[in-house]
């Protein structure tokens, strides 16, 4: 039997988790101790899967924020120079906008 490499990725490890009570339960044997055992893998299972998931997730939230951030301070700069413009109609729609901004 060979040592499973120590630079596995979680979904690695969790596939090849699933696999082992998979074949623990083909090979028809019936011991309680391999039925304790493929319930704790399979419990184990479930929450790394769950913690992958949450994972991919919150690595996607960076990006998005950094993106959302960035339109923020867009529409403030916008709203900045239409308050400076120099045509009053456009100048109060700016004032107003920027309340709405604010909140």
């Amino acid at each position: 039997m060979k040592k499973t490499n120590s630079n596995l990725t979680s979904a690695e490890v969790n596939a090849l988790s699933k696999a082992a009570a998979e074949i623990i339960r083909a090979s028809g044997l019936e011991d309680d101790v391999l039925g304790v055992a493929c319930k704790r893998i399979d419990k184990a299972v479930g929450e790394q899967t769950d913690a992958i998931k949450s994972t991919k997730v919150y690595s996607g939230l960076d990006e998005k924020d950094a993106k959302r951030d960035s339109l923020l301070q867009d529409i403030a700069t916008i709203l900045k120079a239409m308050s400076v413009i120099g045509v009053a109609e456009i100048e109060e729609a700016a004032k107003l906008l920027s309340k709405i901004f604010a909140k």
